[in-house]
């Protein structure tokens, strides 16, 4: 999120509703989720077994948003494209 876009204040809101998301939930996918789709519909998903396997792992192809679904993807493509450039750096 570059701030001088979007201004100071809006920053440091998104980055603490980033940092409150992440500490409840468990993986970037889920977060990108969470951050999209909102938290209780994240938790939801992880406890019903069309959405979750395991109740840790979203079927992002699965998840009823279509919105939220784009978004995961999307996120998820960007952060493994990232992963391909910068190796040593990990999530």
């Amino acid at each position: 999120i570059s701030c001088s876009l979007v201004g100071s204040e809006m920053c440091k809101e998104t980055a603490y509703y980033l940092h409150w998301l992440d500490e409840r939930l468990d993986g970037y996918e889920q977060l990108a989720a969470a951050y999209n789709g909102g938290i209780g519909n994240v938790r939801a998903w992880l406890a019903d077994p069309a959405y979750s396997a395991d109740g840790k792992t979203l079927i992002v192809e699965n998840i009823p948003l279509d919105q939220t679904k784009r978004y995961v993807r999307k996120v998820m493509t960007f952060y493994e494209e990232y992963l391909a450039r910068y190796p040593d750096i990990s999530g």
